[in-house]
């Protein structure tokens, strides 16, 4: 879900190159529309006389005994949870218990002002632009739960007393992809294309073309949309914020991907060449392509590990800057994916993962990448690679009764749907211990 870039010493043969940290986004389930959702029962009240301070409201339903922060949040942030009678909940080691007999719990949040206090775009929290006039309300750090069910929201703004007319919003089950919201009435830039409309809000870095990416952005995801058996419908928005960084920030792209919007920060080199406006736009269209194939394979309804989550995101990306971005500026980023010294295979960097290891999540991007590309360079059948891998996801629901920790099962499923013999170098990229066998790559 979210992508960084740091600095790192570069193969003996190679320069210097940023090195891609893209964290795990787990995109899953179907998000009821806004017509099945029953926005009055949960409200979200900005308050634009008190603008750092965010009121919400939930109905309960029978039964119901705890609240809890939604994905895994802070319970210390949130401000007297009660009763809508005044009583207030109990305090738990991850919630609240609810007085008996309450019907609805609010509770009280205090954001952050995101140009007085930068905020990390890898974990975004909620926070207030006064700038550029937009809240960011991020799940975690702001809405509560009372089940792991999607629900809807009423997200309303408010100034003396006055409320506008609420924007309906889907807090996703807890299984799907994260919500954030940018919630303003003046974004800097609107691009639409067919079906899917991106709103640009926050101050985007001044490079020469960087107002065209949006525009591309929503033509790539409704083809990736139509490619995945996932079309777009009327109507859908999708929000690219920009926060400020950090002055003592380590130079990268920074991204954090939810259902609908991503948050991102730029923080350029100090290296002459990573100022170019080419290598800049090269940084940016391949973090946020990776970030929006996130949210469009989010509605798959797949559980996917992190090892298929970042490797496919990572390859989509790619591609997609193999179409968009000059040839130069290209072989330039995907030279980061040439070399994974000592890297294990995916399976094993997962289940070290797994076990703790964070710096095993590198292997998904760099090695992953390799794996889809064996993998999509064998498929059978007409069009680009990318296209090709696309089916094979679509027509197997995202893999959808494969048990992705198992490299033959992987292995058999990709050769059982048609597509021709997998080449043993794809098996090798999983597993070691399975690296040997027949011509088809599954050791007999």
């Amino acid at each position: 879900m979210i992508a960084c870039t740091g600095r790192q010493p570069a193969p003996a043969a190679t320069r210097a190159l940023h090195r891609w940290c893209l964290f795990a986004m787990a995109g899953l389930g179907s998000v009821p529309t806004q017509a099945d959702a029953s926005i009055a029962e949960y409200v979200i009240t900005v308050d634009a006389d008190a603008p750092l301070v965010l009121r919400g409201s939930m109905r309960l339903q029978a039964g119901d005994t705890t609240v809890w922060p939604a994905r895994h949040g802070n319970a210390g942030a949130f401000n007297e949870v009660r009763c809508s009678d005044g009583r207030p909940a109990e305090t738990l080691q991850s919630g609240w218990q609810i007085p008996q007999g309450c019907q609805q719990v609010e509770w009280d949040v205090r954001t952050v002002d995101l140009n007085a206090s930068p905020a990390d775009a890898t974990v975004p929290q909620t926070g207030h632009d006064p700038r550029q006039g937009f809240w960011l309300i991020s799940e975690a750090s702001a809405l509560l739960r009372r089940s792991d069910e999607s629900t809807g929201i009423a997200v309303r703004i408010c100034a003396s007393d006055d409320c506008r007319d609420s924007t309906p919003l889907v807090l996703p089950s807890a299984n799907q992809p994260p919500l954030y919201a940018a919630i303003g009435a003046r974004p800097s830039l609107v691009a639409q294309h067919v079906a899917m409309t991106i709103r640009i809000h926050g101050e985007r870095p001044e490079l020469p073309g960087i107002d065209e990416f949006p525009h591309a952005l929503a033509e790539t995801m409704v083809h990736w949309g139509d490619a995945l058996g996932i079309p777009a419908s009327r109507g859908i928005v999708y929000d690219w914020v920009w926060l400020p960084p950090a002055p003592d920030q380590p130079s990268g792209f920074y991204a954090s991907a939810g259902f609908d919007t991503f948050v991102s920060q730029l923080v350029v080199s100090e290296d002459p060449e990573d100022q170019t406006p080419a290598r800049l736009r090269s940084i940016i269209w391949t973090g946020a392509a990776h970030e929006a194939f996130h949210s469009v394979s989010g509605r798959l309804g797949a559980d996917w590990p992190a090892w298929v989550n970042e490797s496919l995101a990572s390859y989509f990306a790619l591609e997609s800057a193999r179409q968009r971005l000059d040839a130069a500026d290209f072989a330039w980023i995907d030279r980061q994916y040439a070399h994974y010294p000592e890297a294990p295979p995916l399976l094993e960097a997962q289940r070290r993962y797994d076990a703790g290891d964070g710096s095993q999540r590198q292997h998904f991007y760099v090695v992953g990448v390799h794996f889809w590309r064996v993998v999509a360079e064998n498929l059978d059948g007409v069009g680009s690679t990318q296209a090709k891998l696309a089916e094979l996801i679509k027509q197997s629901r995202g893999f959808a009764r494969v048990d992705l920790s198992d490299p033959i099962a992987i292995i058999r499923s990709i050769e059982g749907s048609g597509s021709g013999a997998v080449p043993l170098e794809a098996l090798c990229l999983l597993d070691v211990d399975h690296c040997v066998g027949s011509p088809t790559g599954i050791a007999e």
